[in-house]
């Protein structure tokens, strides 16, 4: 019994947690974007396990204004948060000499490399990182360990959103049930139905039995 509230217990705290907003550890950037900056050192896999059980991903970034916004927000930050490596972990990584964000399976079609960088010069190097000092990103060793930054949505701040969705009305076509009269049974039919009204009293039978035989 124990056990079990044990499991019940883990699951409502999970549920309460995933429906929270940016509460500690996440911090708030702007309605879209949480960050959880960790400090600890962690393979590019590790890393991404990592983010997944806070409930997010690694950082990823679509546009110039999450870049805008993202850098701002780290700035004020990396200088406590970070002070044992040059680089982070992005969600980015390379397949078929293409990048992918991993947390969606979509190419990368935004992106921040170093100026007069090929991504796909080295082979052996397949995972995204952003250099901590200038933001711009790099083609890094997975197998490196590295600070890693975690982003997931504002939970709340979606579910305002989807509450201000106009309702959608559903108009559903009634449906008119059809009652089989006498000439759509076959005989064999009939000799069931007649059979079975021997498990009804009296009355009932004989109502059924003149409605099915004689309709």
């Amino acid at each position: 019994m124990s056990y079990s509230l044990l499991i019940f217990f883990c699951l409502c705290v999970k549920f309460i947690y995933a429906v929270k907003d940016c509460s500690s550890p996440w911090e708030k950037v702007n309605d879209n974007i949480c960050l959880l900056l960790n400090s600890n050192i962690k393979t590019w896999n590790h890393a991404k396990i990592s983010c997944n059980h806070y409930g997010g991903d690694l950082l990823y970034i679509d546009n110039e204004l999450e870049k805008t916004q993202t850098d701002d927000f780290l700035n004020t930050l990396l200088r406590y948060r970070f002070n044992l490596k040059p680089f982070a972990w992005l969600d980015a990584k390379k397949k078929s000499e293409e990048w992918i964000w991993s947390h969606n399976n979509q190419s990368v079609l935004y992106s921040n490399w170093a100026a007069n960088l090929n991504p796909n010069n080295s082979p052996q190097l397949n995972c995204a990182c952003i250099r901590l000092r200038d933001k711009t990103w790099r083609p890094c060793d997975c197998f490196t360990k590295q600070h890693y930054i975690c982003r997931k949505t504002d939970r709340l701040e979606e579910t305002k959103t989807n509450q201000n969705l106009p309702l959608q009305t559903i108009t559903m076509e009634p449906q008119v049930s059809k009652v089989a009269s006498n000439d759509d049974l076959s005989q064999d039919e009939k000799s069931i139905i007649v059979s079975s009204l021997v498990l009804m009293n009296d009355e009932d039978a004989r109502k059924a039995g003149n409605y099915f035989l004689f309709n």
